[in-house]
């Protein structure tokens, strides 16, 4: 699964099809989110909030940051509505 979508993206890359974008735009949504509450889940196991539970979360923010600007950038360079035709005036 993980070479099936290595290869979507990188015929992303190559063809920037709308629909793939979307696709894989929703996949790394919903794999961040799937993160938040790993990384939620994950401080429950350090008991008191010292220094190793504070890499763990600033780490996984840092990264969950990352995750959501870039797929929110994929969202928005794909624009789900068609842009109208402009209209012509004759001078």
């Amino acid at each position: 699964m993980f070479i099936d979508f290595t290869d979507a993206a990188v015929l992303q890359l190559i063809f920037k099809n709308k629909t793939t974008g979307h696709i894989i735009a929703s996949f790394f949504l919903i794999g961040n989110i799937f993160m938040l509450i790993a990384l939620t889940s994950g401080m429950k196991e350090f008991p008191k909030f010292l220094t190793n539970a504070k890499v763990y979360l600033f780490g996984g923010l840092l990264l969950f940051a990352f995750h959501l600007l870039i797929s929110g950038l994929m969202l928005l360079k794909y624009p789900i509505k068609e842009e109208l035709p402009k209209l012509q005036t004759e001078p």
